[in-house]
């Protein structure tokens, strides 16, 4: 399955969104993030980071020595369940 490169500013399953992207590393003016990445979550109104989800393959790439978040990574914050990371655009995938 094809998942889309997460932005800085998308947003996840809960409301909140990604607070942090890759400097020069962009997709249509906007930093593409990362694995560990901040997210805000108004849900639980705490701040998360960015895990990659458990039932994918995580490419064997980095971006500028991070690796890529995907669609459908995981917000980790205090929610329970743990808000998905929905992706803004699909015309760039691995």
């Amino acid at each position: 399955m094809r998942r889309a490169f997460i932005k800085q500013g998308d947003q996840t399953t809960a409301g909140g969104w990604v607070m942090e992207g890759i400097e020069d590393m962009e997709h249509e003016g906007t930093p593409l993030s990362f694995i560990f990445a901040k997210v805000w979550c108004p849900a639980c109104n705490a701040e998360g980071y960015i895990l990659p989800h458990a039932d994918s393959a995580r490419e064997d790439f980095q971006i500028m020595t991070h690796f890529p978040a995907l669609e459908f990574d995981i917000c980790a914050c205090k929610c329970d369940p743990r808000p998905l990371i929905i992706a803004s655009q699909h015309d760039m995938t691995t």
